[in-house]
């Protein structure tokens, strides 16, 4: 009797019980937490380093906006160099084949981590496409990145949903393996050194954009606007659409707050797509928001496009084309915000070290051109 007694009272749960219980589970939280964004997927494109960009950026409250997107974000537009002749700070906050049904959950997590920006810009050719074709990969850049918040958790449950709905094929379904990846990569912890292991030391050296190398940016492409201007509309695919309106309806709901623009970036585009494409102008602008459109209408006719030397191929611009393409877009930008002029603020010297950078690796890529012949190249010294 006096044993079960005994037993009893051990078993009550004592407010300092708890106490030693709460901080167990908070300290199995925190462990989870650090191990499942150290150990998480590694791409040569480092999706970590962009989110972590974003992160401090926000907190030392440094950005005027964010390009959301993938490849046609990070190949376009080059943050050092809208730093550089405009004095502007917005950075590439894209991932490769960043899947289209939580561009939502990206544009959020951007207001979330730099509420006081002014732009947020956002390609949306993913949409155009016939059909997304990132698999896996292309999720776990985007969730594998986000930090431990609602917004994160939301986007793996979306993500799911949706690549059930594609009927897509070959993915891991069970969301334990996306809230918590070192389930997935646990084999890192033998092949990972300790010194590479905190994901906070990882940052984007030039604020998202990415260079194009020698070797792959020196072709010549066919005029992407061979087709002549394609006015005809067509609508989404049902799923398509689904995810399309509900990221209208999100920009619209914080348009007040930001200048929102939906971009389409200058390339071949085909004529089906870019009737999709003006679908969407059509629903964006009856929401209140603006559409850049570097494949039709004035745009088109103003930007000073060179097809012979600013591609690599059809899809995706070299660093001389996106040099072009984003003091284009900042003189857009320029005509409606007011930004301050960052240059010379000491606030800003990473910006500034990263634009000295930047411009000591473009002289090195054009000049490993012009030493393989390039004419491009040897036209642009």
């Amino acid at each position: 009797m006096g044993k079960d007694i005994e037993t009893e009272e051990r078993q009550k749960l004592t407010p300092k019980r708890a106490l030693k219980i709460a901080v167990f589970l908070l300290l199995v939280v925190i462990l989870l937490s650090f191990l499942s964004t150290a150990l998480r997927l590694r791409d040569e494109n480092d999706a970590t380093g962009v989110f972590n960009t974003l992160y401090q950026q926000g907190e030392d409250n440094k950005l005027d906006g964010v390009f959301i997107g993938s490849s046609a974000t990070y190949r376009f537009f080059v943050p050092t160099e809208a730093y550089r002749k405009h004095g502007i700070t917005i950075m590439d906050f894209a991932t490769s084949a960043q899947p289209y049904f939580i561009t939502k959950n990206v544009v959020k997590e951007a207001v979330d981590a730099a509420p006081d920006m002014k732009v947020i810009l956002i390609d949306i050719r993913t949409i155009t496409k016939d059909k997304w074709n990132g698999g896996e990969a292309a999720i776990r850049r985007v969730t594998d990145s986000m930090k431990w918040n609602r917004n994160r958790f939301s986007a793996i449950n979306t993500s799911l949903d949706y690549m059930d709905e594609l009927d897509y094929q070959g993915y891991e379904t069970n969301k334990l393996y996306y809230y918590f990846p070192l389930l997935l990569y646990h084999n890192m912890w033998v092949e990972t050194p300790v010194s590479e292991m905190d994901p906070r030391k990882n940052y984007a050296p030039y604020f998202g954009y990415r260079l194009t190398y020698p070797g792959t940016n020196v072709s010549k492409i066919i005029n992407p606007y061979e087709y002549g201007e394609v006015t005809e509309k067509t609508e989404l695919d049902d799923i398509q659409n689904k995810a399309f309106l509900e990221l209208v309806d999100y920009c619209k709901s914080i348009k007040d707050k930001y200048k929102i623009v939906f971009v389409s970036s200058p390339f071949k585009i085909r004529p089906d797509a870019q009737a999709r494409f003006n679908y969407m102008t059509d629903v964006i602008e009856q929401a209140g928001m603006e559409v850049y459109d570097f494949n039709s209408g004035e745009i088109k006719a103003d930007f000073p496009n060179d097809y012979d030397h600013y591609y690599y191929e059809r899809l995706h611009m070299n660093t001389l084309g996106a040099e072009a393409y984003t003091d284009y877009l900042c003189k857009l930008l320029k005509k409606d915000v007011d930004f301050e002029d960052h240059r010379g603020d000491e606030k800003y010297s990473d910006w500034e070290e990263a634009s000295k950078n930047y411009l000591k690796e473009r002289k090195k890529l054009l000049a490993e051109r012009a030493k393989n012949g390039s004419k491009q190249a040897a036209d642009s010294e």
